[in-house]
């Protein structure tokens, strides 16, 4: 019996050496691929946004669902003026992925049409 644990202890010790050794081959998993995802109750003429950082040509994958319309755009800032690489518009739900023009702060805003609509967000950045 002492003999099976010892050669137990040494499996289990092997193999972590190998797998901690083949961790450096592992995909390595970055802030920019994670799902990013929300929910929140709107309710008339309030202003809700999400923003984050991005890079020129980074990929941005994102949906929006809500109960009830929104007004609903995709922005950013640069030199004090405001681009819209999705213009606004009056819509329950939006599923859509544009190519980043340029490094900024990117946001997702929506206004409340009515009270109380529920909004369900979800947006991924990929290199």
């Amino acid at each position: 019996m002492a003999n099976m644990k010892k050669q137990l202890n040494s499996f289990t010790i092997s193999t972590f050496l190998v797998l901690a050794g083949c961790q450096s081959n592992l995909p390595q998993i970055s802030n920019d691929s994670i799902k990013h995802l929300g929910q929140l109750i709107s309710n008339r003429g309030e202003i809700s946004e999400i923003c984050f950082d991005v890079t020129k040509d980074q990929v941005l994958n994102f949906s929006i669902k809500a109960s009830q319309p929104i007004s609903f755009n995709v922005h950013y800032h640069q030199d004090k003026q405001s681009f819209y690489p999705v213009k606004s518009q009056i819509t329950r739900s939006i599923s859509q992925t544009i190519l980043i023009e340029s490094s900024s702060t990117h946001c997702l805003m929506w206004t409340g049409q009515t009270d109380a609509t529920q909004v369900e967000y979800q947006y991924r950045l990929l290199n």
